[in-house]
């Protein structure tokens, strides 16, 4: 009795969720990328991004992951890409502010 209006809630939260990722990867294509899992934990921890340092590399093909500054730990300072057994540091000349919603400091 009660197993059809579930279904039909999950259905309703599952579409929810696909509209809200969907708009989510219209602002920031390269989210297109990511599995919904992992778009998830993106932007459940993108207000504190190291955590996403890991995710970095699914996003950008060179980008392994980031530097922040020792005293500002939302400004990053150097972009890090590893190919094989070289690793490559680029020191940003505009650091940038990771705060916010991700998909805007990102671009």
């Amino acid at each position: 009795q009660m197993l059809p209006q579930l279904g039909a809630g999950l259905e309703t939260c599952q579409k929810s969720l696909e509209s809200y990722l969907e708009g989510k990867r219209n602002k920031f294509p390269r989210f297109y990328f990511t599995s919904d899992p992992v778009l998830l934990k993106i932007l459940s921890q993108g207000s504190d991004p190291e955590t996403i340092q890991e995710d970095f590399e699914k996003l950008f093909d060179a980008i392994n992951r980031v530097q922040f500054d020792k005293a500002d730990r939302k400004k990053i300072t150097k972009i890090k890409g590893v190919v094989g057994t070289a690793e490559e540091n680029v020191d940003l000349v505009q650091p940038v502010m990771a705060q916010g919603n991700i998909e805007d400091w990102l671009l």
